[in-house]
Parts: C-alpha cells; structure tokens; sequence
C-alpha cells in the first residue's frame, strides 16, 4: 500500500463530509471541526466517542478512513442518543 499522508486523508474526508477534519492525538486519531463556530462543530461535540483508535495513519487505506469517519460521525451519534439529556 502506497504511504498516505494526513493532507490526502483530510482531502477525502472533506469531499464526503465539509467541515470535518482527521487529527493526530497521542497513539490514536480523533474527529474534528474545520471551523468551531459551525453546526457541524456542535454535532462533533455532541458524539459519545471522537476517537479512532488507529496507533498510525498508514495502517488503514484513504478509503477505511473515511468510512471510519462516517461511522464516527452518524453510527456513533445515533447509537448512543439514549445517553443524552432529553430535549426540554
């Protein structure tokens, strides 16, 4: 598999899903917004878990990235609505 760098991930991630960006934490990667003062900021915000916990940026394809960014960002929020304070 050819080296992938975080600029192509972030390209691919923002085709599918504008305002949101892949960020390198300690030993694992994390979802975030591209802009803070967005909705998609607080959508982010409102997830049970942002992390994706992949130890390096080569060990999965552009492709399983994104597709784990999609999960993070819809299977992870709906999956865990139950969790949150009922709307008032």
């Amino acid at each position: 598999m050819p080296r992938i760098t975080l600029n192509q991930v972030n390209k691919a991630i923002a085709a599918k899903f504008p305002g949101v960006e892949l960020v390198k934490g300690n030993g694992y990667f994390y979802v975030a917004p591209t802009d803070y003062n967005s909705e998609m900021a607080q959508k982010i915000a409102a997830l049970y878990q942002q992390g994706i916990y992949v130890y390096r940026l080569n060990d999965m394809s552009i492709d399983k990235w994104v597709e784990s960014v999609e999960f993070t960002l819809k299977d992870n929020y709906q999956s865990h609505e139950h969790l949150r304070e009922p709307a008032i």
